[in-house]
C-alpha cells in the first residue's frame, strides 16, 4: 500500500486529441450537402421548347433538298452528278463541323452558342433561297451545314447537364419524337412545293 502511487486527476478539457482522431470522429456530411453535390441545374420550359423546335427544324431542313432535285435540275439545268456533289459536300462539311461545335460547347456558354448558330442558320437559309446561280447555292448550303452541325452536340449536352438521370430518357425520347415529326413535315412540304413551282432569285 505504501508503494502505491497516487496521480492527480486530469481535467477532461485539457486532453488533446490527435488530428487523425479528430478526422475520424468528425461528423459526416448531411444529406442536404450530398443532394446538392449531385443536383442538376434547372432546365426551364422555354429552353426545352427551343431545343425541341430547333431540332425539329434541323431535321426538316435535312429533308428539304432531295424532293426538290427535279426542280433544281430544271432551274439550273443540272445533272444528277451535280446534285450528288451538292449533297456530298454538305454532309462532309456538317460531319467535320460537329466535333468543332462539341469542343466549343465544353468551353463557352451553350445556350449562347445555340442561339448564335440558329441566327446564322436562318440568315444562310435566306441566302440559299435567293441564290441566283447553282455555285452560290452550293456555297450557301454548305455554309448553312456548318451552322446546322451545332444542333446535336449543343442541345444534347444541355439536356444531359440540366436533366436528372431519372428523367433523361424521357427527355431524349421527346427530342427524337419532334425531330422525326420535323423530318416528315419538311419532306412533305418540299415535295408539294417542288411539284408546283420552284423559284430562286
Amino acid at each position: 500500500a505504501d508503494m502505491a502511487e497516487t496521480h492527480p486527476a486530469i481535467p477532461e478539457d485539457s486532453i488533446e486529441i490527435p488530428m487523425t482522431e479528430r478526422l475520424i470522429i468528425s461528423e459526416p456530411p448531411t444529406d442536404e450537402s450530398d443532394s446538392n453535390t449531385h443536383s442538376h441545374p434547372h432546365l426551364d420550359t422555354g429552353t426545352f421548347a427551343i431545343i425541341l423546335t430547333t431540332n425539329s427544324f434541323d431535321s426538316a431542313d435535312k429533308s428539304l433538298l432531295t424532293p426538290a432535285f427535279r426542280a433544281l435540275e430544271m432551274e439550273f439545268s443540272l445533272d444528277p452528278k451535280s446534285l450528288g456533289a451538292l449533297v456530298f459536300w454538305e454532309n462532309v462539311v456538317q460531319s467535320l463541323s460537329t466535333p468543332v461545335w462539341g469542343y466549343l460547347s465544353d468551353r463557352y456558354p451553350r445556350k449562347r452558342l445555340l442561339y448564335s448558330s440558329c441566327y446564322a442558320w436562318g440568315f444562310l437559309t435566306l441566302i440559299v433561297a435567293i441564290s441566283p446561280s447553282f455555285m452560290q447555292l452550293v456555297a450557301a448550303r454548305v455554309t448553312c451545314a456548318m451552322a446546322l452541325a451545332s444542333m446535336m452536340p449543343i442541345s444534347q449536352s444541355i439536356l444531359t447537364d440540366s436533366i436528372p438521370s431519372a428523367r433523361r430518357g424521357a427527355a431524349f425520347g421527346t427530342l427524337g419524337f419532334w425531330s422525326s415529326i420535323g423530318q416528315g413535315i419538311g419532306g412533305t412540304i418540299s415535295t408539294l412545293i417542288a411539284a408546283q413551282v420552284f423559284h430562286v432569285g
